[in-house]
């Protein structure tokens, strides 16, 4: 309590001190106070814009207080700043998918992969997608489509390779496949 109150003296005499909001962020955080911790992103945000990794840091807090419509608006709001911008489309429907929010999200992903098809993130969002529905064959299929496209990079086609090899064995099936 000390510490949070000697820093928010600090940034009230300098405003511009983003160094000090990330040390609040990180003490209201470590207290599991995440309704400040929301409020120290959002002084964050005015100073440096909206982005990624602080709409990702919002959403991710919002999740923590219970607030799952609020973390799904908040990446909305930042896909909707960058609407031409599909990475940031993906993150909205990352959470909507781990939001429950299944049919929201496959939406999107048909959405980038119309507009991409090649996009290696909406396949493998895809992918997921397929795989929490169960469509087993459909999903294998994406994983092809993947494992073959130019724009996978090399770690990220070994990562879902080992993944697929242990899913297979850990479920008695063969990890030749």
């Amino acid at each position: 309590d000390e510490a949070i109150s000697a820093t928010e003296q600090l940034y009230s005499r300098n405003k511009d001190r983003v160094d000090l909001l990330e040390t609040l962020y990180g003490l209201y955080q470590h207290q599991e106070d995440y309704a400040h911790a929301v409020d120290v992103l959002k002084r964050i945000e005015l100073i440096d814009g909206k982005n990624d990794r602080l709409s990702y840091a919002m959403s991710g807090l919002y999740i923590k207080m219970g607030e799952k419509d609020a973390a799904i608006a908040e990446m909305k709001a930042l896909s909707d700043q960058y609407p031409n911008d599909l990475m940031y489309l993906g993150l909205y429907g990352d959470m909507l998918m781990m939001n429950d929010e299944h049919e929201k999200a496959r939406q999107i992903y048909e959405r980038i992969l119309a507009e991409d098809p090649n996009n290696t993130r909406g396949q493998t969002s895809m992918m997921t997608y397929l795989r929490l529905q169960q469509q087993s064959e459909q999903a294998d299929s994406m994983l092809n489509v993947i494992l073959l496209n130019r724009n996978t990079p090399t770690e990220q086609k070994i990562y879902l390779l080992r993944r697929e090899i242990q899913a297979n064995e850990s479920s008695s099936r063969d990890s030749t496949k």
